[in-house]
């Protein structure tokens, strides 16, 4: 069986999911709707690190393998639970949290798991989603990516684009 994979993801998404196909089986779901994650979700600017200095690599850091995020990232943090305010454009939701993230309410979602502060107008639309999962002995045959989202996304898997 190969190890646990790390699955970050930068984008405004409201759920991720990773379906699969295996030799001689349909498609498996990994990575359910209800997964848990941890986040961040910027109201504005970065919030700054524990330290209050900015975070100078994190577009180059947060989605780095989980070994390596674990001793190198030194940025705001996804796993302490905060609640973001639109008025102040240095704080931001994050925590662990359960998939699927929205703003309100999402077309063909009764409800997300995690709902997230709107930013105010013209501010940042990013969010930063992390989780970790387990892939099937074997391997993945013809990998594929559901998700619904708005407006964009790039995935990293175990840090490479």
């Amino acid at each position: 069986m190969k190890p646990p994979s790390t699955f970050p993801i930068f984008a405004a998404c409201a759920a991720a999911v990773l379906a699969i196909s295996l030799p001689s089986q349909a498609q498996q779901l990994l990575i359910p709707e209800n997964q848990s994650w941890t986040f961040l979700h910027p109201m504005g600017t970065l919030p700054p690190r524990a330290d209050t200095t900015p975070d100078p690599d994190f577009d180059t850091s947060w989605y780095l393998p989980e070994a390596q995020f674990l001793t190198t990232y030194d940025g705001p943090s996804f796993s302490a639970a905060t609640f973001g305010d639109p008025l102040i454009p240095n704080s931001a939701d994050s925590g662990p949290g359960i998939g699927p993230f929205a703003y309100g309410g999402v077309d063909g979602i009764a409800a997300p798991g995690t709902a997230l502060t709107l930013p105010a107008t013209g501010n940042r639309y990013a969010s930063y989603y992390r989780t970790a999962f387990t892939v099937p002995a074997g391997g993945l045959i013809e990998p594929s990516i559901r998700m619904i989202c708005d407006d964009g996304s790039f995935i990293y898997l175990d840090g490479v684009l």
